[in-house]
């Protein structure tokens, strides 16, 4: 595993976890990784883009490329070298309200409740923060995922609305979106 430019994170089983940049060398564990979590999270929905182009090598490296040259970031967790998280935040929008990021994260279902979201997201954060053209990060979250929306709340983010989104992998047609936000400025 890659180290340089990594930060620790004391968990709360007690065990550490190693949080850095993702880059291409991290594409297949990045793909089993998001294929694990499209097969196995109950709150999974959708990203801003279809699953399956997270599920090919070859678009994975692409997508860590495309985050170095374009205002992006994927942040990795491991926990004892193996990948239980990720985070990415690219810039998607210009508005009234500033130049926008937009967050898509998950952790592992056995790593849930452990603080790895927690250090996903302070990593993301201090990243928008650091951004001279992000001001304001966005995401959405499952209506049902009470956990997920607890952390953005207490990481400070906002519910802006509701709105329908495909189903979630549990077999529902719909699930209920609810989209966040948070000023970084």
């Amino acid at each position: 595993m890659n180290t340089q430019n990594y930060r620790t994170h004391l968990l709360k089983n007690g065990q550490m976890a190693v949080v850095r940049q993702a880059t291409p060398d991290d594409a297949a564990e990045l793909t089993a990784f998001f294929s694990h979590i499209a097969k196995n999270s109950p709150h999974f929905a959708s990203l801003d883009e279809p699953i399956e182009q997270w599920l090919s090598l070859d678009s994975v490296c692409r997508k860590i490329l495309a985050c170095q040259s374009n205002n992006g970031v994927i942040y990795l967790a491991f926990v004892e070298e193996r990948l239980a998280g990720a985070a990415r935040v690219f810039r998607y929008e210009e508005s009234e309200m500033g130049d926008m990021g937009r967050i898509t994260a998950g952790v592992l279902t056995s790593h849930r409740g452990l603080g790895i979201g927690t250090a996903l997201l302070y990593s993301v954060i201090g990243w928008a923060r650091s951004n001279p053209s992000l001001d304001l990060l966005t995401l959405n979250v499952n209506s049902s995922d009470l956990a997920a929306r607890m952390l953005y709340e207490k990481m400070g983010f906002l519910e802006e609305g509701l709105f329908i989104q495909p189903g979630a992998s549990s077999g529902q047609q719909y699930a209920h979106g609810i989209e966040m936000y948070k000023f970084v400025k």
